[in-house]
Formats: structure tokens, C-alpha cells, sequence
């Protein structure tokens, strides 16, 4: 979505009026200080500022820019949120780790640019945050805050081991503030990568391909149609449009979309539990998935190409799975990928568009 510009004057005024204004006005942990190894949750408040207009289908994202804990929840989402109303939306972060510290939570309401907004240069937040280690411990010299006083390293004077120089220059650089924001949410909204499409295929474990019915029908207001692992690789209902949300190259833990020939995006029923259909009827926790690379060894780590062996994670946190390895119906509701979980990623060349 672009940046509109509304020029100044009356009917501009009514423009913006008639446009919700969505924004996160804070964003807290409900633990502090944050000690290693605990656990907290990470609560933002969200304001629609527009006097007159709801929003609705909200999409709401927190990344952190640590390896551990693991990444919090692809998104979560509002459903309404009234003219000046205010909502918490609430993320469970698991164990935090001093060793890792600080972490950056950046915070991203409408993260799909999904509405069209008076502003949509005040969707972000972000907030810095230092783990320690545990009240009363005894402090060491290691950059970090051992005994939770606010302090690291207090009392303790370089010594002339040059090890220790350069944990303290660790230490030092990790308070910059800007060290740790990545770098893509750092910079403004509109100047983000917008989603990249390439055509694809996906294979099952027995090289059947994924396809909708051929009785399915089609068109912007067709029904539901279940996804089947049972297509030839040359059926044109096989082919996708694979939609990489963040624009950048294709890796293990990016989110994406399909869609089918017909237009209509691959969903998860109910976010995950159940059947995978094409419809054009869906919330955005339907149609989002985390693409997870299955071997992520060698050079190209977790780089997917062409070919690469991935498996589909759905907002519920199940994988989906192809009954009998293929020749059957697509289901969301696996807690491990195997076999049956296990797809063959098939990518056009760079260049070729859908």
C-alpha cells in the first residue's frame, strides 16, 4: 500500500475524518526487572485516534532481535476496535536470557498495510530491555547485570587481560541504543521492502502436487475449495503464487501466503486445527504461514531455494500435512514435522512474475 498524501484544505480534513487512525500508545512488560530465565508477558496498547471510523481485522506483530527465547507469535489480531477506542493485545515471551541481553521489542500494528489510515507514519514502537541475572547474586565482570541493581560490572576494574576489555566493549556497544533494532523495522514504513511474488509448486513426500478440486469452480465469490496433494506437477491447478511478506530473499522463518490460479489465497480454517481451503473469505491468521526450511545445514543455511524440503506452519502453531504423504487432503492440525508434513518447495526462476 502507498503513502497517501492528503493535500491541506476542507475536503482533505474530510478525507482523514473518514479514515481510522491506528496506533500503539504503550507497550509494557509486566515483569521487572527482568530476571534469567523468567518469563513475561508483553502487553501493547492499541488506540484507533479517529473520532468517527472503526477499524476491524487488525494485524498486530512483535519481533524481538535475539536467537533466544524463541521468536514470539507470528501476529496476533484484532477484530474491532471502535472509533477512540482502546485494546490490549497481549504477547507471551518465554524464558528471557541474560546472556542474550538486552533485547529490542518492536512493536508493528497493521503490519500488512491491510487499511488505509490518516496516518500511517505512527504504527510503531519499540522499547529496549536488559535481562539480569538474579537480586543479591554477587557481581561479576562480564558486561552484564549479575545482581539486578541497574548496574553491570560495578566495583570491578578492567583488568589487563584483553578478554576482558573487550566483554566490556561488548557491554558498552549493547547500551547504544540503536545497536540492536533490525534494521528493517528500523527504517519508516513506507520505505520497507514490499512483499515479493514468485510462481510455485508444492510437492508432497510422494510427489503428488498440491492442487484445488477440479469441480471447485472459481471466481472472486466462488466457495471454499480443499486443497488436495493429488495434482501432476504439469495440472495447471498446481500452480501458486507464493507471496513473501517481508520482500527480501526467501528464508526459514519468513512469513508467507499463497494463492491459487484462480486468485483466491490457501487458508488455514480457523487459523489451524482443520482442513486448508482456498477462499476469498479469511482473517489475516487464516492466510498467514511460517515457511520453516527442514535442513537448514551447509553454506546456504536457512536460505530456501528452489527445491528445498520446507514445512508450513500455521498461526495455531501446527503444521499442515498431506494424509498418506500425498494423494490425499491437506490438514492443519499436526503438532511435528515428518514425513506427511515435509513439502518440496518449487520456485519460478528470478524474473518470472505471476
Amino acid at each position: 500500500m502507498c503513502l497517501a498524501i492528503l493535500p491541506g484544505g476542507p475536503a482533505s480534513s474530510q478525507l482523514a475524518e473518514a479514515l481510522p487512525d491506528l496506533r500503539i500508545v504503550a507497550l509494557d512488560l509486566d515483569q521487572r526487572p527482568l530476571v534469567d530465565g523468567s518469563a513475561a508477558n508483553l502487553t501493547l496498547m492499541l488506540h484507533n485516534a479517529s473520532s468517527v471510523v472503526a477499524a476491524g481485522n487488525i494485524a498486530v506483530q512483535v519481533v524481538h532481535d535475539r536467537p533466544t527465547p524463541a521468536p514470539l507469535p507470528s501476529h496476533n489480531e484484532v477484530v474491532y476496535l471502535g472509533a477512540d477506542a482502546r485494546v490490549e493485545v497481549t504477547f507471551e515471551v518465554a524464558a528471557l536470557a541474560m546472556a542474550s541481553s538486552p533485547y529490542t521489542f518492536y512493536a508493528v500494528v497493521d503490519v500488512f498495510d491491510a487499511l488505509l489510515e490518516s496516518n500511517e507514519s505512527n504504527n510503531t514502537a519499540w522499547e529496549m530491555v536488559d535481562v539480569c541475572g538474579a537480586p543479591l547474586s554477587a557481581e561479576v565482570q562480564d558486561g552484564f547485570d549479575n545482581d539486578c541493581d541497574g548496574m553491570s560490572d560495578e566495583g570491578l576494574g578492567l583488568s589487563a587481560d584483553p578478554d576482558d576489555a573487550l566483554r566490556m566493549l561488548r557491554a558498552l556497544r549493547r547500551r547504544a541504543r540503536f545497536d540492536a533494532v533490525p534494521l528493517l523495522y528500523a527504517l519508516p514504513r513506507p520505505f520497507a521492502p514490499a512483499p515479493r511474488e514468485r510462481l510455485a509448486l508444492l510437492a508432497s513426500e510422494d510427489g503428488d502436487f498440491v492442487s484445488r478440486p477440479a469441480n471447485a469452480g472459481g471466481g472472486r465469490r466462488g466457495p471454499r475449495a480443499e486443497l488436495s496433494a493429488s495434482a501432476a506437477e504439469t495440472d495447471p491447478r498446481s500452480s501458486l503464487t507464493l507471496v513473501d511478506w517481508n520482500g527480501d530473499e526467501l528464508r526459514s522463518g519468513d512469513m508467507v501466503s499463497f494463492r491459487d490460479l484462480q486468485g483466491d489465497f490457501v487458508v488455514a480454517e480457523g487459523g489451524g486445527g482443520g482442513r486448508v481451503l482456498t477462499s476469498t473469505e479469511y482473517h489475516e491468521r487464516e492466510r498467514l504461514f511460517t515457511l520453516v526450511k527442514l535442513d537448514a545445514s551447509g553454506a546456504r543455511g536457512d536460505r530456501i531455494d528452489s527445491g528445498d524440503t520446507i514445512a508450513l506452519v500455521v498461526s495455531t502453531g501446527e503444521f499442515i500435512s498431506a494424509e498418506q504423504g500425498g494423494g490425499g487432503p491437506l490438514r492443519a492440525d499436526r503438532s511435528a514435522a515428518s514425513g506427511w508434513e515435509s513439502f518440496t518447495l518449487i520456485l519460478a526462476k528470478d524474473g518470472d512474475t505471476p
